[in-house]
């Protein structure tokens, strides 16, 4: 395959699919409702319209196209009232956010509006942490590489409090599963200058580099053995 035709060593064939008259025609009829789709909810938005049933449209909308960032916007200016409110409604509003995000990162994990989205419902506080580690654990065992759930993933932890020598350990173990994984470098880098680079850890700094520099001597053996 092309590099063209590859992305992270994951194949695109939506290009190839495209070269067919039926898909093209598909592609159209599916494009054409999307664009209805829109339109609809962004009157809607105009006309200050909240109902189930518009609310109902725009989760179906996201569910095909999740980076259309204005219907996430029309539901957040649909829900803010009702979180405001607190009580049943907002958790029943906070579950049904946090399934319909769950659904569009399905579609697409990389979507930057649906991720961002996420974030804004789970700073309302009605959500379980220890639920989203373990979702944005299991994006990061299907794309290592999915910098969006690196950042999410710092996003929940600092939320937790969860101790940086455990998320340090993490960081291990995806290292030692792909020594090429440059995002679970770039996250040791962030966590060993948290916990390094102040006052506290001042003396334990020096340790830590040379640890990481065996590290590296050793991984980077390794890695050249298995080309």
């Amino acid at each position: 395959l092309s590099s063209s035709a590859v992305m992270h060593g994951r194949p695109r064939s939506y290009k190839h699919k495209l070269k067919d008259p039926s898909a093209q025609e598909s592609y159209k009829k599916k494009v054409d409702a999307i664009r209805n789709g829109t339109g609809l909810v962004l009157q809607c938005r105009k006309q200050q319209r909240y109902d189930p049933v518009v609310m109902d449209a725009s989760a179906k909308l996201l569910k095909v196209v999740p980076e259309i960032y204005t219907i996430w916007n029309f539901r957040r200016e649909a829900l803010t009232p009702v979180f405001e409110a607190g009580g049943e409604p907002a958790q029943k509003a906070s579950n049904t956010e946090l399934a319909l995000t769950q659904a569009c990162l399905l579609e697409n994990p990389k979507s930057y509006s649906t991720w961002h989205h996420r974030k804004w419902v789970v700073l309302k506080g009605m959500c379980n942490l220890e639920a989203e580690l373990r979702l944005v654990s299991n994006a990061l065992d299907a794309d290592e590489r999915n910098f969006h759930a690196w950042n999410y993933r710092q996003f929940v932890v600092r939320l937790m409090k969860r101790p940086l020598q455990e998320e340090l350990l993490y960081s291990e173990d995806k290292v030692a599963q792909n020594f090429s994984n440059y995002s679970a470098w770039h996250y040791r880098s962030i966590l060993l200058h948290r916990l390094h680079c102040t006052a506290d850890g001042a003396g334990a700094e020096h340790a830590s580099i040379s640890a990481e520099l065996q590290g590296l001597h050793v991984g980077t053996g390794a890695d050249a053995l298995s080309i």
